[in-house]
């Protein structure tokens, strides 16, 4: 099936992928393995998928590292590899992705794997990203000032981790931002009035934090705040 354009066996039991696959099917624009059993790292040869937009394997049981072949994929616009026991470097994950990915990739889901160390401070280079979750991670350290620059996103899930230190001084710059959760960390000092600059918030989530001080006026702001 050398022609074939997307595959999707998602929500079964399959625990490997027949020898090859990854090799032969360069043709591929979608990948979709949801909630499966599959085990083991990902094989290198995922890297030959060049034609790529779509990888999902995310709910499964994969580990290992992450290969360096997937910065090959630069049409990849999505990549969800959440629920896993995945246990990359997360600074070396994200060099992995810059290779050729910096305006491409628009949505990117690592929450729910075993990722380590301090939170890197390459996440602006993806210019076009509009999705980050990188929840349930144990990343520790503070927020980069790097991450105010991730402007067309919409959506920053960093909940869960054990992240340190004050909220991004100028949140402002993330001006499309709809949902931003950073719950469950260890984030201290006080809320900013630029905090209301996020016109567009929809959901706030700041809850079991180490946060003091009085709640800024420009909360007011939140016009479409539902949650």
């Amino acid at each position: 099936m050398t022609s074939l354009r997307d595959l999707d066996l998602s929500y079964n039991f399959f625990t490997s992928l027949p020898n090859g696959l990854l090799s032969s099917l360069s043709r591929l624009k979608s990948v979709i393995l949801i909630d499966n059993l599959l085990q083991g790292v990902i094989s290198g040869a995922i890297g030959n998928l060049t034609s790529l937009i779509i990888l999902d394997m995310s709910s499964n049981q994969l580990e290992g590292n992450i290969p360096r072949s997937l910065g090959k994929l630069c049409k990849l616009k999505t990549i969800d590899l959440s629920y896993n026991k995945l246990g990359e470097v997360i600074t070396e994950l994200f060099r992995c992705f810059s290779h050729c990915m910096l305006f491409g990739l628009e949505s990117m889901s690592l929450q729910k794997n075993y990722l380590g160390c301090q939170f890197p401070n390459e996440p602006d280079q993806f210019k076009n990203l509009t999705y980050l979750s990188l929840a349930n991670n144990s990343i520790y350290g503070p927020i980069p000032m790097s991450i105010e620059r991730l402007s067309s996103s919409a959506m920053l899930d960093l909940s869960y981790n054990h992240l340190t230190g004050v909220l991004p001084q100028s949140p402002g710059q993330l001006a499309k931002l709809e949902t931003l959760d950073l719950s469950n960390n260890r984030l201290n000092g006080t809320l900013l009035e630029s905090l209301g600059q996020l016109a567009k918030l929809e959901t706030l989530d700041l809850s079991y934090n180490h946060l003091n001080g009085t709640l800024p006026k420009s909360l007011g702001k939140f016009g479409m705040l539902t949650v």
